[in-house]
């Protein structure tokens, strides 16, 4: 009975100390990376690794298909290639794989967006637009090309953007 009662105190005392260096953390980051890849997994049909770093997640699948979301830095692979960045505001999130890519951000101002619409156009998407204001924002609907395609919305009141791309190759 003796040995119980100090095997499990020697345990909670060893499990303490691990959570103040830091291994608690990322004990739990493995066992939420692990679940996860398991729910996407079933979901997608097939194996999905999932990679937690910070507040961004990779998930790739037995394909090689990557999906990153979460990121708050302008990413500069996959689909994110093709879209100029957009240099004023914060982004909140993104989403980002080779075949689409979704930039949500806040502080953008009227004339920034207005700006970020040239920059596309200066781009090369001009083919097939559509525009649009009405009293809540605006938004831009261009091509590229026949395979890929972008969508700006702009929120007036929140001072929002959310810029999607969508390509095939």
């Amino acid at each position: 009975m003796f040995n119980k009662i100090t095997v499990g105190l020697l345990t909670v005392l060893l499990a303490l100390s691990l959570a103040g260096c830091g291994v608690k953390e990322k004990a739990n980051e493995k066992i939420s990376e692990k679940v996860t890849e398991g729910i996407m997994g079933k979901a997608a049909g097939g194996d999905v690794d999932v990679d937690l770093d910070g507040d961004q997640v990779t998930f790739k699948d037995q394909d090689g298909n990557k999906l990153t979301v979460g990121d708050s830095k302008w990413p500069d692979t996959g689909a994110a290639n093709l879209l100029p960045e957009l240099k004023k505001g914060r982004i909140l999130s993104i989403a980002n794989s080779d075949e689409a890519c979704v930039v949500i951000m806040e502080n953008i101002a009227e004339k920034d967006f207005q700006q970020y619409i040239e920059t596309l156009k200066a781009k090369g998407f001009t083919k097939e637009v559509t525009e649009y204001t009405n009293e809540s924002g605006q938004g831009y609907n261009a091509y590229l090309n026949e395979n890929t395609a972008v969508f700006v919305l702009y929120d007036a009141g929140n001072k929002g953007i959310t810029i999607n791309l969508q390509t095939s190759k």
